[in-house]
């Protein structure tokens, strides 16, 4: 039996909610490939890069002086400022107000008359469990969902492309009757066998809706054991004849309850082991989300050991709420310490989700984009939460 609390208008059963049946033939929808743009091809926080000179064209010509008396033109010529130090936003710092910005429209086009089905995808796709051994340079999904929308892109680091290492990186989700559950897993780096645990570790907790309902009921802040994870991974690593060590991974979980306030705001709870961020964008500023219980003070030792899984196995576990419109991300720290770091990619990646959810091809462009001295994966799980539906 479930001990996640009940939901009065979502009594069907979770099998009707991923029947993949349920689906209608109409016409495909193409959505446009933006791989060409400028946010693919500039380095963000570097100069760009020398590309091969186009071949020559013969130079316009010389524009008319300006007669006496008739003004210059009074287009605006657009710079990029100069990037100004920039400091994290913690939970308790009051956010300033907000400059004018422009809008980010994540259109899909259409060509012929409109289809019946949407590109996005409203059901949750099952997967085999040893889809994990196949290792993709770039995995991308998403999900309309009746909170809000998810986007979830894990690319390979680009210090892994040049050494033909794979991607250690991991993310999963899944929707239950009254709960979405949502995750990030980053392997240790110096673990040759990461991958396997990272990927494990992801898909076990958002499938396990016993352990799910256990981190639910946890009083928080607290600890909840995830000793039946750690124990898989060292059945992993036995059958991979390597050390349980090798396996190792950080994971951050988030389970996000279907139980919206009369006000809006919608229930998380996080459970974290490991230095996998998570984050709260809200009117353009990243906010870090950490369990209160480990919190340090003016004055305290900064801890940056990992205590990744196996051999750590007790995850911090608390709550935070959301508003409409602010997202939740769950991310790597190869997302996280660019955030903390480069306030241009940190401002490119939140601009992208402040109107709606991005498409995962727009995600990804900033996502990969180059910011120098950060070359680890970048794993980034994404829910923009929309007005609570009645």
């Amino acid at each position: 039996m479930s001990n996640f609390p009940e939901h009065s208008n979502n009594d069907a059963p979770e099998s009707a909610l991923i029947n993949p049946e349920s689906f209608e033939e109409g016409e495909p929808v193409i959505r446009e490939d933006f791989y060409a743009s400028e946010y693919w091809q500039r380095p963000v926080g570097t100069e760009p890069f020398a590309y091969p000179p186009r071949p020559t064209q013969p130079p316009p010509p010389p524009e008319p002086a300006h007669p006496q008396g008739v003004p210059a033109s009074t287009e605006p010529q657009w710079e990029h400022p100069a990037e100004a130090p920039r400091a994290v936003v913690t939970p308790d710092a009051a956010v300033p107000p907000q400059a004018a910005t422009p809008t980010v429209e994540h259109a899909y086009r259409t060509f012929g008359a409109p289809a019946r089905l949407k590109p996005m995808p409203s059901k949750v796709v099952e997967q085999p469990l040893r889809s994990f051994e196949t290792v993709r340079d770039t995995v991308m999904d998403w999900l309309e969902d009746q909170l809000g929308d998810l986007r979830a892109v894990s690319a390979r680091g680009h210090i892994h492309r040049y050494l033909a290492e794979v991607r250690q990186d991991n993310f999963a989700f899944s929707r239950g009757t009254n709960y979405l559950a949502l995750a990030v897993s980053d392997g240790v780096g110096n673990a040759k066998s990461s991958h396997l645990g990272s990927a494990l570790a992801s898909r076990t907790i958002v499938e396990n809706e016993t352990l799910l309902g256990e981190i639910v009921s946890a009083r928080t802040p607290a600890e909840v054991s995830l000793r039946d994870i750690a124990t898989l991974l060292r059945s992993v690593a036995t059958d991979a004849e390597v050390d349980a060590a090798e396996v190792s991974t950080t994971l951050t979980a988030a389970i996000v309850l279907d139980n919206p306030s009369q006000v809006g705001e919608t229930t998380v709870v996080l459970a974290q082991i490991g230095d996998s961020p998570a984050f709260k964008l809200s009117r353009g500023e990243w906010i870090e989300l950490t369990c209160p219980a480990l919190q340090s003070g003016p004055g305290d030792l900064i801890d940056n050991s990992v205590n990744p899984l196996p051999g750590h196995h007790m995850a911090s576990v608390w709550v935070e709420t959301f508003r409409p419109g602010e997202t939740l991300v769950l991310a790597t720290d190869g997302v996280g310490d660019p955030v903390k770091s480069n306030g241009e990619y940190a401002d490119a990646l939140a601009q992208l989700w402040r109107s709606s959810a991005p498409s995962p091809a727009d995600l990804l462009k900033v996502l990969d984009a180059t910011v120098k001295s950060f070359d680890d994966d970048r794993t980034i799980v994404g829910f923009r939460f929309g007005e609570p539906q009645r």
